[in-house]
Protein backbone atom coordinates (compact mmCIF):
# COMPACT_ATOMS: atom_id res chain seq x y z
CA UNK A 1 0.00 0.00 0.00
CA UNK A 2 3.24 2.12 1.02
CA UNK A 3 4.58 1.59 -2.45
CA UNK A 4 1.48 2.87 -4.32
CA UNK A 5 1.01 5.80 -2.28
CA UNK A 6 5.22 6.95 -3.58
CA UNK A 7 3.94 5.92 -7.23
CA UNK A 8 1.71 8.98 -8.15
CA UNK A 9 3.92 11.56 -6.59
CA UNK A 10 6.81 9.55 -8.86
CA UNK A 11 4.87 10.22 -12.06
CA UNK A 12 4.54 13.96 -10.92
CA UNK A 13 7.66 14.70 -10.29
CA UNK A 14 8.75 13.14 -13.66
CA UNK A 15 5.99 15.20 -15.87
CA UNK A 16 7.23 18.41 -13.77
CA UNK A 17 10.97 17.72 -15.13
CA UNK A 18 9.39 16.81 -18.56
CA UNK A 19 7.56 20.01 -18.70
CA UNK A 20 11.16 21.93 -17.31
CA UNK A 21 12.76 20.53 -20.01
CA UNK A 22 10.52 21.43 -22.71
CA UNK A 23 10.31 24.89 -21.87
CA UNK A 24 14.13 25.16 -22.17
CA UNK A 25 14.64 23.31 -24.35
CA UNK A 26 17.34 25.22 -27.14
CA UNK A 27 18.28 23.93 -30.59
CA UNK A 28 21.87 24.37 -30.94
CA UNK A 29 24.46 24.29 -33.56
CA UNK A 30 28.54 23.69 -32.49
CA UNK A 31 30.46 24.89 -35.35
CA UNK A 32 34.36 24.92 -35.64
CA UNK A 33 36.51 25.01 -38.41
CA UNK A 34 38.65 21.87 -37.16
CA UNK A 35 37.97 18.43 -37.56
CA UNK A 36 35.04 16.09 -36.41
CA UNK A 37 35.17 12.46 -36.22
CA UNK A 38 32.73 10.29 -38.18
CA UNK A 39 30.30 10.06 -35.24
CA UNK A 40 29.16 13.58 -35.11
CA UNK A 41 31.50 14.51 -32.09
CA UNK A 42 33.36 17.43 -31.17
CA UNK A 43 36.67 16.36 -29.85
CA UNK A 44 37.16 16.70 -26.43
CA UNK A 45 36.12 18.28 -24.03
CA UNK A 46 33.37 19.77 -26.00
CA UNK A 47 31.95 16.75 -26.92
CA UNK A 48 31.50 16.19 -23.13
CA UNK A 49 29.71 19.78 -22.88
CA UNK A 50 27.00 18.58 -25.85
CA UNK A 51 26.59 15.55 -23.71
CA UNK A 52 25.57 17.28 -20.84
CA UNK A 53 23.47 19.80 -22.99
CA UNK A 54 21.79 16.57 -24.38
CA UNK A 55 20.96 15.50 -20.93
CA UNK A 56 19.43 18.61 -19.70
CA UNK A 57 17.03 18.55 -23.00
CA UNK A 58 18.96 20.81 -25.56
CA UNK A 59 19.39 19.60 -29.13
CA UNK A 60 22.70 19.88 -30.18
CA UNK A 61 23.86 19.35 -34.11
CA UNK A 62 27.43 19.52 -35.02
CA UNK A 63 29.20 21.06 -37.85
CA UNK A 64 32.75 21.03 -39.04
CA UNK A 65 35.64 19.53 -41.33
CA UNK A 66 36.03 15.75 -42.35
CA UNK A 67 39.32 14.49 -40.61
CA UNK A 68 40.58 14.46 -44.13
CA UNK A 69 39.49 18.10 -44.26
CA UNK A 70 38.28 17.85 -47.76
CA UNK A 71 34.62 17.80 -46.74
CA UNK A 72 32.21 20.21 -44.34
CA UNK A 73 29.86 18.13 -42.78
CA UNK A 74 26.65 18.75 -40.32
CA UNK A 75 25.76 16.05 -38.02
CA UNK A 76 22.25 16.70 -36.57
CA UNK A 77 21.32 13.54 -33.75
CA UNK A 78 17.88 13.36 -32.77
CA UNK A 79 16.51 10.56 -30.14
CA UNK A 80 13.33 8.88 -30.42
CA UNK A 81 13.35 6.75 -27.46
CA UNK A 82 15.41 5.98 -24.47
CA UNK A 83 18.46 4.17 -26.12
CA UNK A 84 17.86 5.22 -29.72
CA UNK A 85 19.92 7.75 -31.48
CA UNK A 86 19.04 8.83 -34.94
CA UNK A 87 21.90 10.10 -37.47
CA UNK A 88 21.28 12.15 -40.03
CA UNK A 89 24.05 14.06 -41.84
CA UNK A 90 24.13 16.63 -44.53
CA UNK A 91 28.18 16.80 -46.48
CA UNK A 92 29.38 19.06 -48.91
CA UNK A 93 32.84 18.46 -50.52
CA UNK A 94 35.44 21.49 -50.58
CA UNK A 95 37.86 21.44 -53.60
CA UNK A 96 35.22 21.93 -56.53
CA UNK A 97 34.30 25.60 -53.90
CA UNK A 98 37.59 26.01 -52.81
CA UNK A 99 39.10 25.46 -56.30
CA UNK A 100 37.67 28.75 -57.72
CA UNK A 101 38.11 30.39 -54.67
CA UNK A 102 41.60 30.38 -54.55
CA UNK A 103 41.87 31.38 -58.35
CA UNK A 104 40.14 34.26 -58.10
CA UNK A 105 41.80 35.37 -54.65
CA UNK A 106 44.74 34.15 -55.10
CA UNK A 107 45.22 36.38 -58.25
CA UNK A 108 43.72 38.89 -56.69
CA UNK A 109 46.45 39.19 -54.24
CA UNK A 110 49.00 39.17 -56.83
CA UNK A 111 48.01 41.98 -58.43
CA UNK A 112 46.87 44.15 -55.28
CA UNK A 113 48.72 43.05 -52.40
CA UNK A 114 52.00 40.98 -53.90
CA UNK A 115 53.52 41.44 -50.11
CA UNK A 116 50.74 39.83 -48.67
CA UNK A 117 52.55 36.33 -47.31
CA UNK A 118 51.32 33.00 -49.03
CA UNK A 119 50.52 31.92 -45.32
CA UNK A 120 47.96 34.91 -44.95
CA UNK A 121 46.42 34.22 -48.40
CA UNK A 122 46.04 30.56 -47.21
CA UNK A 123 43.85 31.62 -44.28
CA UNK A 124 42.19 33.88 -46.41
CA UNK A 125 41.10 31.41 -48.85
CA UNK A 126 40.28 28.77 -46.25
CA UNK A 127 37.75 31.28 -44.74
CA UNK A 128 36.41 32.16 -47.54
CA UNK A 129 35.60 28.56 -48.77
CA UNK A 130 34.27 27.78 -45.32
CA UNK A 131 31.94 30.73 -45.41
CA UNK A 132 30.42 29.83 -48.92
CA UNK A 133 30.26 26.07 -47.79
CA UNK A 134 28.72 27.39 -44.78
CA UNK A 135 25.71 29.26 -46.33
CA UNK A 136 24.85 25.74 -48.03
CA UNK A 137 23.43 24.42 -44.40
CA UNK A 138 20.36 25.90 -43.04
CA UNK A 139 21.52 27.61 -40.01
CA UNK A 140 18.37 29.96 -39.67
CA UNK A 141 16.87 26.47 -38.26
CA UNK A 142 18.52 27.06 -35.03
CA UNK A 143 18.32 28.75 -31.97
CA UNK A 144 21.57 29.93 -31.41
CA UNK A 145 25.19 28.76 -32.60
CA UNK A 146 27.61 27.85 -30.99
CA UNK A 147 31.39 28.16 -32.62
CA UNK A 148 34.35 27.13 -30.83
CA UNK A 149 37.75 28.80 -32.91
CA UNK A 150 38.16 31.76 -34.30
CA UNK A 151 38.14 31.67 -37.94
CA UNK A 152 34.43 29.31 -37.48
CA UNK A 153 33.64 32.62 -35.26
CA UNK A 154 33.99 35.55 -38.22
CA UNK A 155 32.54 32.78 -40.78
CA UNK A 156 29.61 32.39 -39.59
CA UNK A 157 28.95 36.08 -38.31
CA UNK A 158 29.30 36.69 -41.78
CA UNK A 159 26.60 34.23 -43.36
CA UNK A 160 24.29 33.24 -40.85
CA UNK A 161 20.66 34.79 -40.41
CA UNK A 162 20.30 38.09 -38.06
CA UNK A 163 17.43 36.61 -36.33
CA UNK A 164 20.30 33.66 -35.25
CA UNK A 165 22.35 34.84 -31.82
CA UNK A 166 26.09 33.66 -31.94
CA UNK A 167 28.38 32.33 -29.16
CA UNK A 168 31.77 32.16 -29.41
CA UNK A 169 33.82 29.82 -27.02
CA UNK A 170 37.05 30.98 -27.23
CA UNK A 171 39.50 28.49 -25.98
CA UNK A 172 42.70 30.99 -25.53
CA UNK A 173 44.71 33.71 -27.69
CA UNK A 174 45.16 32.54 -31.63
CA UNK A 175 48.65 33.40 -31.15
CA UNK A 176 49.42 30.78 -28.13
CA UNK A 177 48.33 28.10 -30.88
CA UNK A 178 51.65 26.64 -32.03
CA UNK A 179 51.06 26.10 -35.10
CA UNK A 180 50.63 29.61 -35.56
CA UNK A 181 53.42 30.97 -33.27
CA UNK A 182 55.25 28.71 -35.43
CA UNK A 183 54.72 30.90 -38.36
CA UNK A 184 54.73 34.16 -36.60
CA UNK A 185 58.26 34.56 -35.07
CA UNK A 186 58.48 38.90 -35.33
CA UNK A 187 55.73 40.34 -33.26
CA UNK A 188 55.83 43.48 -35.47
CA UNK A 189 55.61 41.20 -39.10
CA UNK A 190 52.43 41.54 -41.25
CA UNK A 191 51.87 37.98 -40.11
CA UNK A 192 51.30 39.44 -36.18
CA UNK A 193 48.96 41.75 -37.20
CA UNK A 194 47.10 39.56 -39.42
CA UNK A 195 46.93 36.87 -36.28
CA UNK A 196 46.08 39.97 -34.10
CA UNK A 197 43.14 41.10 -36.17
CA UNK A 198 41.85 37.42 -36.39
CA UNK A 199 41.90 37.58 -32.44
CA UNK A 200 39.85 40.81 -32.53
CA UNK A 201 36.99 40.26 -34.97
CA UNK A 202 36.62 36.97 -33.30
CA UNK A 203 35.94 38.48 -29.93
CA UNK A 204 33.76 41.22 -31.63
CA UNK A 205 32.05 39.15 -34.36
CA UNK A 206 29.35 37.04 -32.20
CA UNK A 207 26.85 38.42 -29.71
CA UNK A 208 28.46 37.14 -26.71
CA UNK A 209 31.50 35.50 -25.65
CA UNK A 210 33.11 32.88 -23.45
CA UNK A 211 36.33 33.06 -22.06
CA UNK A 212 38.08 30.11 -19.34
CA UNK A 213 39.61 32.59 -16.89
CA UNK A 214 39.47 35.88 -15.67
CA UNK A 215 43.13 36.52 -17.29
CA UNK A 216 42.07 36.30 -20.77
CA UNK A 217 39.35 38.56 -19.87
CA UNK A 218 41.81 41.02 -18.95
CA UNK A 219 44.20 40.23 -22.15
CA UNK A 220 41.06 40.99 -24.26
CA UNK A 221 39.91 44.30 -22.53
CA UNK A 222 43.45 45.70 -22.32
CA UNK A 223 44.97 44.98 -25.69
CA UNK A 224 41.27 44.78 -27.98
CA UNK A 225 39.12 46.88 -25.75
CA UNK A 226 36.60 44.47 -25.26
CA UNK A 227 34.00 45.98 -23.11
CA UNK A 228 33.15 43.81 -20.07
CA UNK A 229 29.77 42.80 -20.64
CA UNK A 230 30.45 41.15 -23.83
CA UNK A 231 32.76 37.97 -22.82
CA UNK A 232 31.67 35.71 -19.60
CA UNK A 233 33.99 33.61 -17.62
CA UNK A 234 32.82 29.87 -17.84
CA UNK A 235 35.49 27.26 -17.60
CA UNK A 236 35.36 23.69 -18.45
CA UNK A 237 34.50 20.67 -16.30
CA UNK A 238 35.16 17.09 -16.37
CA UNK A 239 33.03 13.74 -16.22
CA UNK A 240 33.82 12.90 -12.62
CA UNK A 241 32.73 9.15 -12.54
CA UNK A 242 34.72 7.81 -14.93
CA UNK A 243 37.65 9.68 -13.86
CA UNK A 244 37.09 8.22 -10.38
CA UNK A 245 36.63 4.88 -11.16
CA UNK A 246 40.07 5.32 -13.03
CA UNK A 247 42.09 6.04 -10.16
CA UNK A 248 41.30 2.60 -9.20
CA UNK A 249 43.08 0.96 -11.68
CA UNK A 250 46.61 -0.12 -11.57
CA UNK A 251 48.79 1.70 -13.95
CA UNK A 252 49.80 -0.19 -17.07
CA UNK A 253 52.73 -0.06 -17.79
CA UNK A 254 53.08 -1.12 -14.18
CA UNK A 255 55.24 1.21 -12.37
CA UNK A 256 56.94 0.60 -8.82
CA UNK A 257 56.47 2.85 -6.08
CA UNK A 258 58.54 1.76 -3.21
CA UNK A 259 57.75 1.87 0.63
CA UNK A 260 58.79 5.39 2.25
CA UNK A 261 59.24 6.89 -1.02
CA UNK A 262 57.58 9.94 -2.03
CA UNK A 263 56.10 10.12 -5.52
CA UNK A 264 56.30 14.05 -7.24
CA UNK A 265 54.98 13.52 -10.53
CA UNK A 266 55.09 16.50 -13.36
CA UNK A 267 52.56 16.58 -16.12
CA UNK A 268 53.57 19.25 -18.52
CA UNK A 269 55.35 17.18 -21.04
CA UNK A 270 59.52 17.08 -21.69
CA UNK A 271 60.71 20.79 -23.08
CA UNK A 272 61.98 23.02 -21.42
CA UNK A 273 59.43 25.73 -21.94
CA UNK A 274 57.24 23.04 -19.90
CA UNK A 275 59.56 24.04 -16.81
CA UNK A 276 61.38 20.67 -16.78
CA UNK A 277 64.97 22.60 -16.41
CA UNK A 278 63.16 24.02 -13.44
CA UNK A 279 62.28 21.49 -12.12
CA UNK A 280 65.74 19.12 -12.57
CA UNK A 281 67.14 21.88 -10.76
CA UNK A 282 64.86 22.10 -7.60
CA UNK A 283 65.08 18.73 -7.39
CA UNK A 284 68.74 18.73 -6.92
CA UNK A 285 68.36 21.18 -4.56
CA UNK A 286 66.37 19.14 -2.95
CA UNK A 287 68.20 16.04 -2.76
CA UNK A 288 70.95 17.80 -0.88
CA UNK A 289 67.90 17.69 1.91
CA UNK A 290 66.21 14.61 1.50
CA UNK A 291 66.86 11.25 -0.15
CA UNK A 292 63.13 9.64 -0.07
CA UNK A 293 61.90 11.05 -3.13
CA UNK A 294 61.37 10.00 -7.11
CA UNK A 295 59.93 12.06 -9.86
CA UNK A 296 57.69 10.78 -12.49
CA UNK A 297 58.13 13.07 -15.72
CA UNK A 298 55.27 12.22 -18.08
CA UNK A 299 55.43 12.71 -21.90
CA UNK A 300 58.00 12.76 -24.31
CA UNK A 301 59.58 15.44 -26.57
CA UNK A 302 62.52 16.25 -28.98
CA UNK A 303 64.45 17.33 -25.95
CA UNK A 304 64.33 14.07 -24.15
CA UNK A 305 67.81 13.01 -24.89
CA UNK A 306 68.97 16.78 -23.41
CA UNK A 307 67.07 16.34 -20.38
CA UNK A 308 68.44 12.86 -19.26
CA UNK A 309 72.32 14.32 -19.86
CA UNK A 310 70.75 17.24 -17.53
CA UNK A 311 69.49 14.77 -15.13
CA UNK A 312 72.81 13.14 -15.08
CA UNK A 313 74.95 15.92 -14.67
CA UNK A 314 72.85 16.72 -11.61
CA UNK A 315 73.07 13.10 -10.93
CA UNK A 316 69.27 13.14 -10.77
CA UNK A 317 69.34 9.62 -12.00
CA UNK A 318 68.07 7.66 -8.96
CA UNK A 319 65.32 10.62 -8.74
CA UNK A 320 63.93 11.04 -11.83
CA UNK A 321 62.04 8.46 -14.36
CA UNK A 322 61.40 9.81 -17.59
CA UNK A 323 57.98 7.74 -18.40
CA UNK A 324 57.17 8.87 -21.66
CA UNK A 325 53.97 9.26 -23.39
CA UNK A 326 51.05 7.71 -21.20
CA UNK A 327 47.20 7.25 -21.44
CA UNK A 328 46.87 6.06 -17.87
CA UNK A 329 47.66 9.90 -15.93
CA UNK A 330 44.33 8.78 -13.50
CA UNK A 331 46.12 5.57 -12.22
CA UNK A 332 49.55 7.25 -11.62
CA UNK A 333 47.52 10.24 -10.18
CA UNK A 334 46.87 7.71 -8.07
CA UNK A 335 49.55 6.74 -6.66
CA UNK A 336 51.28 10.17 -6.66
CA UNK A 337 52.01 12.35 -3.11
CA UNK A 338 52.72 15.89 -5.04
CA UNK A 339 51.84 17.12 -8.52
CA UNK A 340 53.77 19.68 -9.70
CA UNK A 341 53.06 22.03 -12.71
CA UNK A 342 56.40 23.94 -12.80
CA UNK A 343 55.74 26.26 -16.11
CA UNK A 344 52.94 29.19 -17.05
CA UNK A 345 49.89 28.37 -18.28
CA UNK A 346 47.72 30.05 -20.30
CA UNK A 347 44.67 27.96 -19.75
CA UNK A 348 43.46 25.44 -16.77
CA UNK A 349 45.88 22.33 -17.27
CA UNK A 350 43.49 19.50 -17.06
CA UNK A 351 45.72 17.57 -14.87
CA UNK A 352 45.84 20.12 -12.50
CA UNK A 353 42.23 19.67 -12.11
CA UNK A 354 42.46 16.15 -12.13
CA UNK A 355 44.83 16.40 -8.94
CA UNK A 356 42.59 18.49 -7.15
CA UNK A 357 39.49 16.13 -8.02
CA UNK A 358 41.91 13.01 -6.86
CA UNK A 359 43.39 14.85 -3.21
CA UNK A 360 46.81 15.46 -4.57
CA UNK A 361 48.79 18.15 -3.13
CA UNK A 362 49.87 20.59 -5.40
CA UNK A 363 52.74 22.55 -6.02
CA UNK A 364 52.93 24.97 -9.00
CA UNK A 365 54.07 28.50 -11.01
CA UNK A 366 52.07 31.29 -10.15
CA UNK A 367 51.28 32.45 -13.36
CA UNK A 368 47.85 34.33 -13.45
CA UNK A 369 45.62 31.50 -14.68
CA UNK A 370 47.10 29.05 -12.36
CA UNK A 371 46.31 31.50 -9.13
CA UNK A 372 42.50 31.68 -10.51
CA UNK A 373 42.39 27.79 -9.69
CA UNK A 374 45.14 26.84 -6.85
CA UNK A 375 45.04 29.54 -3.67
CA UNK A 376 48.33 29.66 -2.02
CA UNK A 377 48.21 27.95 1.49
CA UNK A 378 44.38 26.83 1.16
CA UNK A 379 44.47 24.41 -2.20
CA UNK A 380 48.68 24.27 -2.87
CA UNK A 381 51.56 25.76 -2.48
CA UNK A 382 52.65 28.53 -5.52
CA UNK A 383 56.24 29.61 -6.38
CA UNK A 384 57.64 31.99 -8.94
CA UNK A 385 58.13 30.96 -12.38
CA UNK A 386 61.81 29.79 -12.85
CA UNK A 387 62.84 30.42 -9.71
CA UNK A 388 64.07 26.73 -8.98
CA UNK A 389 65.61 28.06 -5.36
CA UNK A 390 61.39 28.51 -3.96
CA UNK A 391 60.22 25.78 -6.00
CA UNK A 392 62.88 23.28 -3.69
CA UNK A 393 61.49 24.78 -0.51
CA UNK A 394 57.85 24.39 -1.20
CA UNK A 395 58.44 20.35 -2.13
CA UNK A 396 60.64 20.42 1.00
CA UNK A 397 57.76 22.04 3.07
CA UNK A 398 55.21 19.39 1.98
CA UNK A 399 57.56 16.75 2.79
CA UNK A 400 58.91 17.98 6.03
CA UNK A 401 55.29 18.86 7.07
CA UNK A 402 52.94 16.07 6.32
CA UNK A 403 50.03 18.00 8.38
CA UNK A 404 50.23 20.54 5.70
CA UNK A 405 50.79 18.05 2.88
CA UNK A 406 47.06 16.61 4.69
CA UNK A 407 45.11 20.07 4.64
CA UNK A 408 46.34 20.82 1.50
CA UNK A 409 45.21 17.65 -0.22
CA UNK A 410 41.44 17.78 1.46
CA UNK A 411 41.01 21.15 0.58
CA UNK A 412 42.30 20.65 -3.09
CA UNK A 413 39.58 17.93 -3.25
CA UNK A 414 36.98 19.66 -1.67
CA UNK A 415 37.70 22.68 -3.86
CA UNK A 416 38.04 20.75 -6.79
CA UNK A 417 34.62 18.51 -6.62
CA UNK A 418 32.47 21.96 -6.25
CA UNK A 419 34.47 23.76 -9.21
CA UNK A 420 35.10 21.00 -11.88
CA UNK A 421 31.92 19.46 -12.43
CA UNK A 422 30.80 19.02 -16.28
CA UNK A 423 26.95 19.34 -14.58
CA UNK A 424 28.01 22.58 -13.36
CA UNK A 425 29.98 23.82 -16.81
CA UNK A 426 26.61 23.08 -18.77
CA UNK A 427 24.54 24.66 -16.08
CA UNK A 428 26.54 28.12 -16.69
CA UNK A 429 26.57 27.77 -20.38
CA UNK A 430 22.80 27.24 -20.93
CA UNK A 431 21.84 30.18 -18.46
CA UNK A 432 24.03 32.26 -21.14
CA UNK A 433 21.90 30.88 -23.80
CA UNK A 434 18.82 31.30 -22.37
CA UNK A 435 20.09 35.09 -21.75
CA UNK A 436 20.67 35.59 -25.25
CA UNK A 437 17.50 33.88 -26.17
CA UNK A 438 15.99 36.56 -23.89
CA UNK A 439 17.80 39.20 -25.05
CA UNK A 440 18.46 38.51 -29.02
CA UNK A 441 14.65 38.94 -30.51
CA UNK A 442 15.52 39.98 -33.91
CA UNK A 443 13.09 37.47 -35.75
CA UNK A 444 13.32 36.64 -39.15
CA UNK A 445 10.58 39.66 -41.13
CA UNK A 446 7.60 37.14 -41.91
CA UNK A 447 6.94 37.03 -45.87
CA UNK A 448 9.26 39.17 -46.97
CA UNK A 449 11.14 38.21 -49.54
CA UNK A 450 15.21 37.94 -48.51
CA UNK A 451 17.37 40.30 -50.41
CA UNK A 452 19.33 38.56 -53.08
CA UNK A 453 22.12 39.37 -55.80
CA UNK A 454 21.49 38.71 -59.92
CA UNK A 455 24.68 37.25 -60.01
CA UNK A 456 27.23 35.24 -57.89
CA UNK A 457 30.09 37.69 -59.36
CA UNK A 458 28.50 40.21 -57.20
CA UNK A 459 29.80 38.44 -54.38
CA UNK A 460 33.13 39.83 -55.06
CA UNK A 461 34.72 43.42 -54.69
CA UNK A 462 36.97 42.76 -58.14
CA UNK A 463 36.64 41.47 -61.41
CA UNK A 464 36.28 37.38 -61.45
CA UNK A 465 38.76 35.83 -64.40
CA UNK A 466 36.29 33.27 -65.10
CA UNK A 467 32.18 32.96 -65.25
CA UNK A 468 30.71 31.69 -62.22
CA UNK A 469 26.75 31.37 -63.03
CA UNK A 470 26.88 27.82 -63.73
CA UNK A 471 27.03 24.51 -62.27
CA UNK A 472 25.50 25.93 -59.10
CA UNK A 473 27.38 28.60 -58.21
CA UNK A 474 24.04 31.50 -58.25
CA UNK A 475 22.92 29.42 -55.60
CA UNK A 476 25.36 31.05 -53.28
CA UNK A 477 24.00 34.60 -54.73
CA UNK A 478 20.45 34.07 -53.37
CA UNK A 479 22.18 32.43 -49.63
CA UNK A 480 24.43 34.77 -48.89
CA UNK A 481 23.12 38.00 -46.99
CA UNK A 482 22.83 40.81 -48.88
CA UNK A 483 26.28 42.27 -47.28
CA UNK A 484 28.72 39.49 -47.91
CA UNK A 485 31.77 40.22 -49.83
CA UNK A 486 34.55 39.30 -50.80
CA UNK A 487 37.57 39.61 -49.36
CA UNK A 488 36.67 41.18 -45.78
CA UNK A 489 37.30 44.58 -45.77
CA UNK A 490 38.00 44.65 -42.09
CA UNK A 491 40.68 42.28 -42.73
CA UNK A 492 41.80 43.83 -45.96
CA UNK A 493 42.57 47.45 -44.11
CA UNK A 494 45.36 46.17 -42.00
CA UNK A 495 46.80 44.15 -45.02
CA UNK A 496 46.89 47.62 -46.97
CA UNK A 497 48.51 49.33 -43.97
CA UNK A 498 51.90 48.14 -45.30
CA UNK A 499 53.84 46.92 -48.24
CA UNK A 500 56.75 45.62 -46.96
CA UNK A 501 57.24 41.72 -47.15
CA UNK A 502 57.20 38.98 -44.42
CA UNK A 503 59.75 36.67 -44.34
Amino acid sequence: MQGNLHKPKKQQISAEESKRKQAIRVKILFATYGQIPQAGKLPSPFSLLQKELEQRGHQVDVLGHHPDMQRVYLISQTRSGPWTLNLQGQSVPKAPIKERVYDEVFRYYQKYLPHVHPWIRWREIERYTFELILSLFDLGKYDLIHTHDALATRAVWRVKPSHVPLLYQCGGLLRHDPAVAAEVTSPDSLKARYVACEEYMAATSCDQAIVPSAWLKKVWQEEFFIPDGHSAVIHRGMEFAPFLQWLQYEPYPPVEKKKGVQIIACPPGLDFQSGSATLLDALARLKQQRDDFLCWMVGDGPWRGELEAYCREKDLTRHVLLLGERTDWPSLLAKTDIVVWPAPAVDFPLPLMEAQVAGTAIVACDSSVIQEMVRHGETGLLFEAGNSLELSERLLQLLDTPELASHLRNSSKTYGMNEWSSAKWAEQVEQLYLQMKRKHRVAAPAGEKKKSRDSVAQLFAFRLRHRLDEGGWNEFAHRLPASYLVPDFDFLRVLTETNQFDE
